[in-house]
């Protein structure tokens, strides 16, 4: 009897076991099949910003005048003409190149985002909000900046679903860079 028991247990730990693997593995499945996304912002726009303002480009030494980051990469982009990492001298392109033919940047000084697509170029408003719902200007200078995620969440999303070159909003207020 307490060989049958000592069974019993055994088979319930590896029908258990074989769940927990099932599990993990449609886990795991969903993972592969998610949709691409940006990376994670933090909540307040003042963290981000302290965080990366400063920061010295990697290649060239200097801390940019227009810093940036990418959003799908999570780069640190180098605005300074003589740097090797400068969208001028073909940083951007190689991003476009990584981020699926698309690049999403959130401009560290002015929390702009950027979205440029092959040759073409267009800023937009901010993720990040202050309390009234507005985008950061001069006027609000010194007001906390919160991350609004159903902006971010479309940009994202219009990022993944290649809109960039196909929604009119960003046709129409992009720049051909020739």
């Amino acid at each position: 009897q307490m060989v049958q028991t000592t069974a019993s247990a055994l088979s319930a730990v590896a029908a258990a076991r074989s769940e927990q693997q099932q599990q993990q593995q449609q886990e795991t499945l969903i993972r592969v099949l998610s949709r691409p996304c940006f990376m994670a912002l933090p909540d307040q726009y003042q963290e981000l910003y302290l965080h990366l303002s400063d920061l010295k480009c990697g290649l060239c030494g200097k801390v940019p005048e227009q810093p940036g980051l990418c959003l799908a990469t999570g780069r640190f982009i180098c605005s300074n003409p003589d740097c090797p990492a400068s969208p001028d001298t073909g940083a951007s392109k190689q991003l476009v190149a990584r981020g699926g033919g698309a690049v999403g940047v959130l401009m560290l000084k002015t929390s702009r985002f950027v979205a440029e697509r092959g040759f073409r170029v267009a800023t937009c408003q901010s993720p990040y909000r202050d309390q009234h719902g507005e985008d950061w200007s001069r006027a609000s200078w010194g007001r906390p900046l919160r991350l609004r995620s159903e902006v971010y969440g479309v940009l994202s999303d219009m990022w993944a679903a290649a809109g960039f070159e196909f929604d009119s909003y960003m046709l129409h207020n992009s720049v051909l860079l020739v």
